[in-house]
């Protein structure tokens, strides 16, 4: 999921682990935001990212997840990983906790990328309970399924309530124009390809490009995805 270059979160840094292994598949042009609340956290994940002579392509938040829409762009990041409940060998009374917890989950999905991906492991039971296991769980039965694919697995044969894996993957907003259904990735793509092929004039005569016909279906065709594009900011349901 992760290419080099690309722009990732790790929204729990904890020991370390997630945060090395995004900064090492993301590359010297990549960029990982780490956040924790707890300066264990932080001092312990710097030891290991500077022992592992990763590039710097990394910043390290003391900072608490949930105001993570401060420190990234819309529509920018393409895998945000979340680890719920405890620092593994640290002070079990400062875990996550659901309000917080879904704040950054709704954050993260404005912030992902179309085709990103949030990957989280939800830790419950002994000290941390189980209240925010099953708020996290309820929230993300309520998401949309045209616009989100959930994938939630489970360790079946593992006893004493074992992390629960879950993916979010945010799909691609297909628009239908009068029954032809045009993903957007593919009309900007063609739009492209047209402008790259014809020469444009100032000014133009029949059998020059730009000519009537295509200008006026390229208005349309571009006055309706507007339309639909400002409808899903606003969270308005689009039907067939």
């Amino acid at each position: 999921q992760v290419q080099e270059g690309d722009f990732r979160i790790d929204a729990t840094k904890g020991n370390g682990n997630d945060t090395l292994l995004l900064t090492q598949l993301c590359g010297k042009s990549g960029k990982v935001l780490a956040f924790d609340i707890q300066k264990q956290a932080l001092e312990t994940t710097k030891k290991k990212l500077t022992a592992a002579h990763v590039p710097e392509n990394y910043k390290l938040l003391l900072e608490s997840h949930a105001n993570m829409a401060e420190y990234a762009n819309p529509d920018s990041v393409s895998c945000i990983v979340f680890n719920f409940g405890y620092l593994p060998g640290g002070d079990h009374t400062l875990a996550t906790r659901g309000e917080t917890s879904i704040e950054a989950l709704t954050q993260s999905l404005t912030l992902l990328k179309k085709g990103g991906m949030i990957s989280l492991c939800i830790y419950s039971g002994g000290d941390s309970g189980f209240e925010e296991r099953d708020q996290i769980l309820a929230w993300l039965k309520e998401l949309d399924s045209r616009k989100y694919l959930v994938i939630k697995s489970d360790y079946y044969n593992r006893p004493n309530n074992p992390p629960i894996p879950v993916l979010i993957i945010k799909k691609y907003q297909k628009l239908e124009i009068e029954g032809a259904i045009l993903d957007e990735e593919q009309l900007k793509a063609h739009m492209e390809k047209i402008a790259i092929q014809h020469t444009l004039k100032a000014k133009s005569s029949k059998n020059t490009y730009p000519v009537p016909q295509m200008l006026e279906n390229y208005a349309k065709i571009k006055s309706v995805y507007n339309l639909l594009n400002e409808h899903i900011k606003l969270g308005i349901s689009i039907h067939p």
